[in-house]
């Protein structure tokens, strides 16, 4: 492009030749840069809705093991009642350990005469009453009559001892009938219900439950 002779008019030329420099360097730049800036902001909320998801989940996995931690201790402690105070079948007979138990429970005066089984019940619940289709229960009762002549202080030796030996049963129906021909001992009949597993499957799950929280200590 030939520039004008006269100084001025060169000076405008110059002067509209910038202007127009700028304008298109200002636009290809902006053309550019702008959809960088959106990139970039885009990336910035990904990253910050990554960051708000990644709390949220640590959150969440500690409440997982927290209760993974909780159900491993409750599997113990449930384990160690069972192993303690249920009572267990002996060759398929629970009339053993409960006779087993009520030696352990006596003194020379208890003056217990017989042990007879009065057989398994599903323990009480407020729960509604299970059909056929729902679960079983995890844990039922057995019962059996103990019968003895003592003394009232022998008797309240003996049902003490009965009930401090094992919080988890039962004592009821204590009958107690006067002899005449033996005025210091009376005729003794009363209940004991001890808890049983009903669902041998629901054992053998929280056995297996508080091993594999032994192993991962």
């Amino acid at each position: 492009m030939k520039l004008p002779d006269n100084r001025n008019d060169r000076i405008k030329v110059l002067v509209l030749v910038a202007v127009g420099s700028i304008g298109v360097v200002y636009g290809v730049a902006f053309g550019l840069i702008r959809p960088l800036m959106a990139r970039n902001q885009k990336l910035t909320d990904d990253m910050d809705r990554i960051n708000r998801n990644l709390g949220s989940s640590a959150v969440l996995i500690s409440r997982i093991e927290t209760t993974r931690a909780e159900n491993i201790a409750i599997a113990n402690e449930v384990r160690d009642i069972s192993a303690r105070y249920l009572l267990k079948p002996r060759h398929g007979n629970y009339l053993i350990g409960a006779t087993r138990y009520m030696e352990q429970c006596t003194d020379p005066d208890s003056g217990i005469q017989s042990i007879n089984e009065l057989g398994v019940s599903v323990l009480e619940t407020r729960e509604p009453s299970a059909g056929p289709d729902q679960p079983k229960k995890t844990f039922k009762s057995y019962t059996a009559e103990i019968t003895a002549k003592c003394s009232m202080n022998a008797l309240a030796r003996l049902l003490n001892r009965v009930e401090t030996g094992n919080p988890y049963l039962c004592v009821s129906k204590v009958q107690v009938t006067s002899d005449d021909r033996d005025p210091q001992r009376h005729r003794v009949t009363f209940r004991v219900q001890w808890p049983i597993w009903g669902d041998p499957e629901a054992e053998e799950t929280l056995v297996a439950q508080a091993a594999e929280g032994a192993i991962e200590q």
